[in-house]
């Protein structure tokens, strides 16, 4: 067969041709794998900041919810201060006031 059909010139040019366009295609996919593999690099790294972040995000939600259940526990006592402790000193106080105030009253009828 190779005696019968001879490689020729333009043979040899178009088989060089189309490795060159082959060549040219693996040197454009490389450069396209290169790419995409220093994209993966960086949406990795950003993932994992995104994870700390993510994490520090959940420490600080925990430490705002503490918080909240101690402003919470806080406030409770002040009501029960407030409602209770100082509603029963009102009530002395105006319990005080009513005597003394009948006391006054009844010297100055008494004078």
């Amino acid at each position: 067969w190779a005696v019968n059909n001879p490689i020729t010139p333009e043979d040899w040019a178009a088989t060089k041709d189309r490795l060159m366009d082959v060549y040219e295609s693996l040197v454009q996919t490389q450069n396209t794998v290169t790419e995409l593999s220093t994209r993966i690099q960086g949406l990795e790294t950003a993932s994992a900041s995104l994870d700390a972040r993510s994490d520090e995000a959940d420490v600080a939600l925990a430490a705002l919810s503490e918080s909240a259940a101690a402003l919470q526990e806080a406030l409770l006592k002040i009501d029960g201060v407030l409602h209770g402790e100082f509603a029963e000193r009102h009530a002395s106080i105006d319990d005080s006031l009513s005597k003394i105030s009948e006391r006054i009253s009844s010297s100055e009828g008494a004078a």
